[in-house]
C-alpha cells in the first residue's frame, strides 16, 4: 500500500513540469522552448522518484529474506 502512488506520482511530476514550462513561455514569449525543458525536467523528476522507491522497496525485501532466513536458522 506504501507504493500505491508511485505512478501518480511520476504523471504529475511530467504534468507539473510541462504546465510551469508552459506558463513561463507565455510570460516570457519564449515558446516552445521552456514547455519543452519544463517537461523534460518534470520526467527526470518523476523517474528519479520511481527509482528512490525501487531502491527502497528492494532494500525492504532484502531485509525480509535476512529475517525469514533467521528465522529459520
Amino acid at each position: 500500500m506504501k507504493y500505491s502512488t508511485i505512478g501518480l506520482e511520476l504523471a504529475l511530476s511530467i504534468i507539473l513540469g510541462w504546465y510551469v514550462g508552459r506558463r513561463l513561455d507565455q510570460k516570457f514569449d519564449t515558446a516552445p522552448y521552456l514547455e519543452i525543458t519544463g517537461f523534460f525536467l518534470g520526467l527526470i523528476a518523476g523517474f528519479r522518484s520511481l527509482f528512490r522507491a525501487a531502491k527502497q522497496m528492494q532494500i525492504e525485501a532484502d531485509k525480509e529474506t535476512e529475517e525469514e532466513a533467521a528465522a529459520a536458522a
